[in-house]
């Protein structure tokens, strides 16, 4: 199986390894996007004022 493994990869099939490296970036996102979200949105603010809510 190992000796299989090896001639796949010569031949440039993606692995799972390889995979997992072009995702990595991804998961740098998300951080980014909860730190803008500390703010609430414009419309929420509207939305609870509307309510009677105090923001």
């Amino acid at each position: 199986m190992a000796l299989r493994r090896e001639e796949e990869k010569k031949e440039g099939e993606k692995t799972p390894t390889t995979r997992r490296g072009t995702r990595a970036p991804r998961f740098e996102k998300p951080q980014q996007d909860q730190k803008r979200r500390k703010t609430p949105k414009p419309r929420k603010i509207e939305k609870s004022i509307e309510q009677g809510r105090t923001p």
